[in-house]
């Protein structure tokens, strides 16, 4: 009878740990999914706040342009972005906690080439968030945004490569 017991009570011990080392995981990937959450918000508020100062400032019509397609699908995904958060009680950062990048001592075709050579970098790195989201995210919508969203930054960052190199 001891020997049965002792069994069942390590096999519950075990049981009890594999819930733990799940919840553990659970636990750490939600952690992450929430970071995407944050960072993504925060690079996105800072596209469309880039995007508004670049229709305003930039000389070029190609950069003008570029701007306003920027500010339109940036806000886009900034709102269904806001949505799956809400919806998953994820904190989303305000304007506050973006990172402040403005050019206004650029003027010209010198603002232009800052700007897009600045729009080039961040989509590159926009791009690998998403995609270890896309990859690794635990939650499911979150996953889905991401994947959904992919091809709309690589249009943007072939868009940004092709309007730096025309300005050189």
């Amino acid at each position: 009878m001891a020997k049965a017991q002792s069994t069942t009570i390590g096999e519950s011990d075990t049981k009890q740990r594999n819930n733990d080392e799940r919840d553990q995981m659970s636990q750490a990937t939600s952690n992450a999914d929430e970071r995407f959450v944050k960072e993504a918000s925060k690079d996105g508020m800072k596209e469309v706040m880039m995007g508004n100062e670049g229709r305003s400032k930039a000389s070029s019509m190609r950069v003008k342009n570029f701007s306003e397609m920027i500010v339109r699908d940036h806000t886009k995904a900034n709102e269904e972005l806001k949505s799956i958060a809400a919806k998953n009680k994820m904190t989303m950062p305000d304007k506050d906690d973006m990172d402040k990048h403005s050019m206004s001592d650029k003027t010209g075709s010198s603002y232009d080439k800052e700007f897009m050579d600045m729009m080039v970098s961040d989509h590159k790195k926009a791009i690998d968030l998403f995609q270890n989201q896309s990859k690794n995210g635990n939650n499911p919508e979150l996953k889905a945004f991401a994947t959904r969203t992919l091809p709309i930054l690589q249009m943007h960052l072939d868009s940004a490569m092709t309007i730096q190199e025309s300005l050189r």
